[in-house]
């Protein structure tokens, strides 16, 4: 059972820990809606104000990651995570659910932040690759679960009972970080300031930023209105939970299949491809609001979408390290991408969607990933990135 005590495998468990309570989040925001009476402002602002609790926490916890270690940042972050779940049972208005979701937001900051140098330190350099883009099959596994448990609990019950049940699951990973071992931290030169400017500079790290920020964006975009569109076209919360799981299923068998050979694909060209899929892969959505596009749509992007992020974190990653930075520069810019993506997404999904129609909306975000495809396809031929080679 040594196993257990592995840094690596108490990271993942949180992981998916955490997406289990971000995507039953999701299954339920339009139940939370109805229940508590919120506006559709309201609603988006409970998506939009999580993003922004992401981006302001960016800067300072990607620093606390380097000076005082990633073990600690995380273990701070899973307490966060138990306590937003009992925050979402307990909420009875907007402005509690709305703290709720602002702590979430702040324990999903520090996994991303400290998970990446968590990682990095536990492995070679030649497993390094493989060890951090392996959080993206631990996100879809709780992805894959929160939806459809979430649903279905609240369905059965009530929420207060799907929130209980997440809190317990939100334990686990707690627990078992007291037994797992300390790894040293290395010193970090400069202000936080000064080393996320410096991996910006950094091409490589530049557009893994992009891609994340697209990524989380769309992915947001696509988390707000297909649940409610289904939810319109009369489908209960098991059901819209059961196609944001499907989604899961794909995203999780891809990724795994992706990091048989992390090194090979985590690259700019790789990069680009992704992009472009990921403007292609909202055609189904743009095409009908009726159910079955949009449950092909949402179940599809899970393979293409697995790529974006099996490629970017470790792109951003190994990026900074290839420029003699530390991880934690390049994860809080993708921290800041994060938030950005979960600021804009909800506010401009629900507000373009509102005034342009949802179809629109889709093909514009679709031209834009195309168009950063093309960027990175031009900027992979100017710049030489490989990681260290497969072990």
């Amino acid at each position: 059972m040594r196993w257990l005590r592995s840094s690596l495998v108490t990271t993942y468990v949180f992981v998916v820990a955490l997406n289990i309570n971000m995507a039953g989040f999701y299954a339920l925001a339009p139940t939370f809606k109805d229940d508590l009476g919120l506006s559709g402002t309201q609603r988006d602002v409970l998506f939009a104000g999580s993003g922004l609790a992401m981006l302001l926490a960016a800067l300072p916890t990607g620093s606390l990651s380097d000076r005082f270690g990633a073990r600690r940042v995380s273990m701070v972050a899973m307490w966060l995570l138990v306590l937003s779940a009992v925050g979402h049972a307990v909420a009875v208005d907007f402005w509690s659910l709305l703290g709720a979701r602002i702590v979430f937001a702040l324990a999903f900051t520090g996994m991303l932040t400290a998970s990446m140098a968590w990682l990095s330190d536990s492995v070679d350099v030649v497993h390094r690759a493989r060890a951090i883009g392996g959080i993206m099959p631990s996100a879809a596994t709780g992805m894959l679960i929160g939806p459809y448990l979430a649903g279905a609990l609240a369905d059965a019950s009530s929420i207060e009972l799907a929130y209980a049940v997440l809190a317990a699951i939100s334990l686990v990973p707690l627990v078992q970080s007291f037994w797992t071992p300390r790894i040293a931290t290395r010193p970090v030169g400069g202000t936080p300031l000064a080393q996320m400017l410096r991996a910006l500079g950094q091409p490589v790290v530049a557009a893994a930023v992009i891609l994340n920020f697209l990524g989380i964006g769309i992915d947001v975009a696509i988390n707000l209105l297909v649940p409610q569109q289904l939810d319109d076209n009369g489908l209960g919360a098991a059901a819209r939970g059961a196609i944001l799981s499907g989604g899961g299923v794909v995203f999780v068998l891809t990724a795994l299949l992706l990091l048989r050979r992390a090194n090979g694909v985590v690259n700019l060209r790789t990069a680009a491809l992704a992009a472009t899929l990921m403007g292609l892969v909202l055609i189904p959505l743009a095409v009908s609001e009726a159910t079955v596009p949009q449950a092909v749509g949402t179940i599809v992007r899970g393979g293409i979408f697995a790529l974006v992020f099996v490629v970017s974190y470790p792109l951003g990653a190994l990026g900074a390290l290839a420029g003699g930075l530390a991880i934690g520069a390049s994860a809080g810019l993708m921290m800041l991408a994060t938030g950005l993506g979960n600021t804009i997404g909800p506010i401009t999904a629900g507000r373009i969607a509102d005034g342009i129609g949802s179809g629109a909306f889709y093909a514009l975000l679709a031209v834009i990933a195309v168009l950063a495809g093309a960027w990175m396809a031009w900027l992979s031929r100017r710049v030489s990135f490989r990681p260290a080679d497969e072990g």
